[in-house]
């Protein structure tokens, strides 16, 4: 199966889109990457050629492997970029990407932890998710849930499927007969901005009962509730919020491993998490982001302070 991925990044986040990089040519990942992008390209971006599209414009590649190229796309769009995920699958599945079989969006937070056949035989079975550790349970009696369902029902769609976990959507994974989703993803962002008060360009919106408190999230959600083909779902050990099959490691939180003061961090109680751990293990593989002194630096405070953390922690 071809694959694409793709991902977005604005200012430092450069550094996870690396990371994320590295972890799927670690991983057998074989296919081309779509990063979208604000601002100025990484620094450790090395060009190799430049290719003119009639919509997005100037697209630069640079040959990763004899696999993998990596495409960086400048963006126009004044949208948040969470809130622009489903459109950005749009658009790449009508042109760009419309040769491949599959497209799996990641937020430049996460890297991947297990085979990339793993990944490929999951969105066999459906539109691929993961749930996200904060409402892990939320059942159909779910106050937030009742809300969707009228919001479903006042916009003429039907429900088709009642997860029992609020999702994540840092991750969506989806084979070709389900790139109509991101559509229905997309038509909840608009309904969140046209009538539920959510501004387009901010994260955030009015706090609950707000239905749409997380537009790109929430928007998520209640798509996957009335969308009419299969989906398919991780717990929160997908993202590794907890034990079991780890797909994928997500930093999630405001402070991200590239930007986090590890040793004022243990004085107060916390060790290294599992997401960050991961990050530095494939921070500077096959993309050389940081110089080999430094990374090795890293790398020992990591293990040291995982080290500690077992003995000093906050209570």
């Amino acid at each position: 199966m071809r694959t694409a991925v793709c991902t977005l990044y604005e200012g430092n986040y450069h550094f996870g889109v690396a990371a994320l990089i590295n972890s799927l040519v670690a991983n057998q990942f074989k296919g081309d990457v779509f990063v979208g992008y604000r601002g100025e390209l990484p620094p450790w971006f090395r060009i190799y050629q430049y290719i003119h599209h009639d919509f997005w414009g100037e697209v630069v590649m640079m040959q990763l492997s004899d696999y993998t190229k990596v495409y960086f796309i400048k963006s126009k769009t004044t949208t948040h970029f969470t809130n622009y995920k489903p459109q950005f699958l749009i658009d790449l599945s009508k042109d760009l990407c419309a040769r491949y079989d599959a497209i799996a969006y990641f937020d430049p937070d996460i890297v991947v932890c297990r085979s990339w056949d793993y990944f490929e035989d999951w969105m066999q079975h459906g539109v691929a998710v993961v749930h996200d550790v904060i409402m892990h349970d939320m059942p159909t009696s779910h106050p937030l849930r009742k809300n969707w369902e009228q919001i479903i029902k006042q916009n003429n769609r039907t429900i088709q499927h009642y997860p029992q976990s609020y999702v994540n959507a840092g991750f969506c994974g989806l084979k070709k007969k389900y790139w109509d989703f991101p559509v229905l993803w997309n038509d909840f962002i608009e309904i969140a901005f046209a009538d539920y008060k959510a501004e387009p360009s901010r994260l955030r919106t009015n706090p609950r009962p707000n239905p749409f408190f997380y537009p790109d999230q929430d928007s998520l959600n209640i798509a996957l509730m009335c969308y009419i083909g299969n989906i398919s779902e991780l717990g929160p050990e997908g993202m590794g919020f907890r034990y079991g099959v780890v797909a994928m490691a997500h930093a999630v939180g405001s402070l991200k491993p590239w930007n986090k003061k590890y040793f004022r961090s243990f004085l107060n109680g916390v060790a290294p998490t599992y997401a960050e751990k991961k990050y530095w293990e494939y921070a500077n593989t096959s993309i050389l982001v940081y110089s080999l002194l430094y990374y090795r630096m890293m790398k020992l405070k990591i293990r040291l302070f995982s080290f500690l953390g077992r003995f000093y922690k906050r209570n």
